[in-house]
């Protein structure tokens, strides 16, 4: 059965440099991760559900952000980790934790930026 790793992506990674004008369906193809063509593929993982606000800061604000997160990405795959279940990161009042979402195009900049 096929498994994906995560892996830390370096900035200068030629693999994540976008050309002005990339297609979705080749943003997606060359900036997703592969899944397994297994649709049980779930049965094998170790799912980490984890909320970036509280997970890693990078900056020392007290806030979780995407740049903290990518930078513990070796370590969750020293713990075995496979796939990670990340919560509402979107833009949101939070009146219901960020279930409540006003923008799913954007991410909340607490937590950071698409680019992060």
């Amino acid at each position: 059965m096929a498994r994906r790793d995560l892996k830390t992506v370096e900035p200068n990674d030629p693999a994540m440099s976008l050309k002005k004008k990339t297609s979705r369906k080749t943003l997606r193809t060359n900036l997703l991760p592969r899944v397994s063509e297994d649709p049980l593929w779930y049965k094998d993982a170790i799912i980490y559900e984890l909320h970036v606000r509280a997970f890693a800061d990078s900056n020392g604000d007290g806030i979780g952000d995407f740049v903290g997160l990518t930078g513990k990405l070796d370590y969750l795959k020293d713990l075995g980790i496979n796939t990670i279940w990340i919560l509402p990161f979107y833009p949101s009042p939070l009146k219901d934790d960020g279930y409540d979402i006003a923008d799913y195009l954007e991410v909340n900049p607490a937590y950071g930026t698409l680019s992060d």
